[in-house]
């Protein structure tokens, strides 16, 4: 048994190559090259060659992923199952050695690429699986968004329900999201996060302390 994932060859019209998706092929492309016992494996890409004729394009393309029985949110739905401390202890070892694994053979130019090809629910999570210098435009990718990713992940772990909420309109995600990250973590500035081009238009609302938080009940419940 395998698990088909569909590929959307046209879905970002801005970045694409003879008609394929710039970013479905980085995503091939290191899901070939990842070879780690704590990463999902690809075992092929195939196409439909029916909808290919008949339309005279590529046609649905998808990926042959090995199969699990289901993932995080899945297992978290569960009513009677319930992460314990050894299962949380074991997920966040696996996953910085993911993280290694990926960053050795990922494109240092992909923000966050690491969360994205092999863990649910970063379709949900994306933003918020990348540290706030990258919402401020920040292009020097370095292992702090691994560590970011890995908290907000062991965060949700932690916690019964993810950090924040999910059903935010999209054109307002980035800047409530962002908000709710100045809102847990506190909004001292770094050294150069002024000069970053979407400082202006990310600029928090109040200033919050630097804190250490907790995750007993999630932030955007605690208002």
């Amino acid at each position: 048994m395998v698990a088909l994932k569909r590929v959307k060859p046209h879905s970002d019209a801005i970045t694409k190559k003879e008609g394929f998706s710039l970013v479905a092929l980085r995503e091939i492309r290191l899901l070939q090259m990842l070879n780690d016992k704590n990463i999902v494996k690809l075992l092929g890409v195939v196409t439909d060659h029916q909808s290919s004729r008949k339309q005279g394009t590529l046609g649905e393309v998808f990926l042959c992923l090995e199969y699990a029985m289901s993932d995080l949110n899945g297992l978290k739905a569960l009513p009677d199952f319930k992460l314990t401390p050894a299962h949380v202890q074991c997920y966040m070892y696996q996953l910085p050695w993911s993280l290694r694994e990926s960053r050795r053979h990922g494109d240092p130019g992909s923000p966050g690429h690491q969360a994205r090809q092999y863990s649910d629910p970063a379709q949900q999570h994306a933003a918020l699986s990348e540290r706030r210098g990258v919402f401020l435009g920040e292009t020097n990718y370095t292992g702090a968004i691994d560590v970011w990713s890995c908290g907000i992940t062991m965060a949700y772990l932690l916690s019964d329900t993810a950090l924040w909420p999910m059903n935010v309109p999209e054109a307002k995600a980035n800047t409530v999201q962002m908000q709710w990250i100045w809102d847990l973590v506190g909004t001292d500035r770094w050294e150069g996060a002024s000069k970053l081009p979407q400082y202006t238009q990310f600029r928090p609302a109040r200033a919050v302390p630097t804190r250490g938080p907790t995750f007993t009940t999630p932030l955007w419940r605690r208002r």
